[in-house]
C-alpha cells in the first residue's frame, strides 16, 4: 500500500507537524510507524487530515469524527462511483450523486440515531464537500509544491486508486 511521509502530508494538507502530533494522540489519524520517528500515512489519512482542516472550524468534533471514520473505514471506493458523504447527528453515510439512495440511507441512519435520541425531533443534517474536490486540491498542492517529486506522487496515488 503506498504510503507518504510526515513532510510531504504538511505540504500537501497544509497542516503543522504540531497539528498531525495532536490528530493522532487523539486517534482521529493514526499513520502507520515503520520506526518511532517515521510515521507513514495513506492517500485516505491524506484526505482526512485535508477535510478535518476544512470542518473543524465550522462543526463539531463529533461530525468530523463520524466523516473521518467512515473515509478510513470503507476507503474511497464510493468517492470513485461519484458518492459524497451527508452526516445525520453524528452518523455518516454515503449518498450516490443522483441522490437514488438518499431516502433508504437517510431512513437506516434516522432508526440508527433514533435508539439514543438526544433531542426529541430536532436533528443535525450535513452535507459533507465532495471530496473529489478535496482530492483536486491535493493534486494541486502537490503540481506547484517544488518539495514535491510530483512523478512519485502521482505513482503513489494510482497505486492507491487501484487498492
Amino acid at each position: 500500500m503506498p504510503s507518504f511521509s510526515r513532510k510531504e502530508v504538511m505540504i500537501l494538507t497544509r497542516c503543522s507537524s504540531s497539528r498531525l502530533a495532536y490528530l493522532e494522540k487523539v486517534r482521529l489519524i493514526v499513520p502507520e510507524r515503520i520506526n518511532t520517528r517515521d510515521p507513514r500515512f495513506t492517500w485516505e489519512q491524506m484526505i482526512a487530515i485535508r477535510i478535518i482542516k476544512v470542518l473543524r472550524k465550522e462543526h463539531p468534533t463529533s461530525i468530523v469524527r463520524a466523516i473521518i471514520e467512515l473515509i478510513c473505514d470503507k476507503g474511497l471506493s464510493q468517492v470513485y462511483q461519484g458518492q459524497q458523504i451527508a452526516v445525520l447527528e453524528n452518523q455518516a453515510f454515503w449518498v450516490s450523486s443522483n441522490w437514488s439512495n438518499f431516502g433508504e440511507a437517510f431512513r437506516q441512519t434516522l432508526r440508527s440515531v433514533g435508539k439514543h435520541p438526544q433531542k426529541a425531533g430536532t436533528y443535525r443534517f450535513f452535507i459533507a464537500p465532495p471530496l473529489r474536490d478535496t482530492m483536486l486540491t491535493i493534486w494541486d498542492e502537490a503540481r506547484h509544491s517544488p518539495l514535491i517529486n510530483y512523478t512519485s506522487f502521482v505513482a503513489k496515488t494510482q497505486r492507491a486508486f487501484k487498492e
